[in-house]
């Protein structure tokens, strides 16, 4: 287990179009993140982009989006069933989900938000959902929690 104090290291990431060389690292006074602990690190995109590919081009990796987002979307759809006078419609492809509502969707954002979950307005009364491609399924099931949470105190 790790020390409370290696758990919370500071890191500051910059990411750069440009070809970095060392040079560029050395015009960069770092002594006074370095003073306070943080460790800075300079990344060119090419690198961000190679480790996407990566994740992506794993075994099993689109199955496994797949399967989650069918499971995603079953228990949106449970919710729209037990809450129809909130939620409308439950709609989207993949990871790309929309939940529309039967008003306005801005305090329901709102709500959402209080609770921890971020997520944004989209067509009339759409609230767009996009969860990453490597969202695990605990994350997918408090999402659920959170959802229906604000669906009881919303009704």
């Amino acid at each position: 287990m790790k020390k409370n104090s290696d758990f919370f290291k500071k890191k500051i990431i910059f990411v750069t179009n440009y070809k970095l060389t060392k040079s560029h690292h050395d015009r960069f006074d770092l002594s006074e993140f370095e003073k306070l602990n943080i460790k800075i690190e300079v990344h060119e995109v090419g690198e961000f982009i190679n480790q996407d590919l990566d994740q992506i081009l794993k075994k099993n990796f689109l199955t496994n989006v797949t399967k989650l987002s069918k499971y995603f979307l079953n228990e949106l759809n449970k919710i729209k069933n037990k809450y129809p006078n909130v939620i409308k419609e439950i709609r989207g492809k993949g990871f790309l989900i929309g939940i529309q509502l039967q008003s306005d969707q801005t305090k329901f954002i709102k709500s959402l938000e209080k609770n921890y979950l971020l997520t944004i307005r989209a067509a009339e009364n759409v609230i767009r959902v996009l969860p990453p491609l490597n969202v695990k399924k605990t994350e997918i099931d408090l999402a659920i929690k959170i959802i229906k949470k604000v669906c009881k105190n919303y009704n």
